[in-house]
């Protein structure tokens, strides 16, 4: 591997400090100070510290390729951190790379199986990819490590609900929305088991505009083509 200080490495400055434009909030601003001090340290030593924290940064700001590019380098300068596996695996999520996500998952849960986070995320993947009974089977071991876990129950009440039982997922929605009560999928979820599944338009609409409340675009669109004639 050519550790040298890439072109496009050369580029993030310029990159964020366009982006800065748009985004002037001071976080903003410290974490393009953070990635032009962790360029310097890369170019004159390179460490999985260094690859894994300007990761982080990249994936925070959108740059998911650096970050895949930033995450992989440090893998294999330590193969053997739990936690550089889990976040490429999240970022694979988010490009598209399920089967991938997966893996990086299971060498994540290989060297500490007691995150119930690792858990709910690959269950999420085997969601996405449609293996419902082995997803459940993941977000069942990620409530058992974590029994106040908001987002596994509104996991695994998908995957149940994609598996046509609808009892069981109603009752993961009712849960993840008692834990967190401004869990916008949550109810975004109930609402569509409302309204497909038990006929209870009002309930339905309800639980969408909730959900509309509280950010999910989803909700909003399903209000507008349900909810308002």
């Amino acid at each position: 591997m050519n550790f040298s200080f890439h072109k496009t490495t050369l580029l993030v400055i310029l990159f964020f400090s366009i982006k800065l434009q748009a985004q002037t909030t001071q976080q903003a601003v410290n974490n393009l100070s953070s990635i032009q001090e962790l360029n310097k340290s890369i170019l004159l030593k390179p460490t999985f510290e260094a690859y894994f924290n300007r990761g982080m940064l990249l994936y925070e700001l959108g740059d998911n390729s650096g970050a895949m590019r930033d995450f992989s380098y440090a893998i294999e300068l330590n193969p053997i951190d739990k936690n550089v596996y889990f976040n490429r695996g999240k970022l694979k999520d988010v490009i598209g790379d399920n089967i991938g996500a997966i893996k990086d998952f299971d060498k994540s849960i290989e060297m500490d199986s007691s995150n119930a986070e690792v858990f709910c995320n690959r269950g999420i993947s085997k969601r996405i990819l449609g293996e419902y009974g082995n997803a459940i089977l993941d977000f069942n071991t990620a409530i058992d490590l974590n029994p106040e876990y908001a987002e596994a129950y509104n996991n695994r009440g998908k995957s149940k609900y994609f598996s046509e039982d609808y009892n069981d997922a109603l009752q993961d929605f009712d849960k993840a929305i008692e834990l967190k009560p401004d869990y916008a999928n949550a109810f975004t979820n109930r609402g569509n088991y409302y309204f497909f599944i038990d006929n209870t338009i009002e309930n339905a609409c309800s639980d969408w505009t909730k959900a509309s409340e509280l950010g999910d675009t989803v909700a909003k669109e399903l209000i507008r083509k349900y909810c308002t004639k």
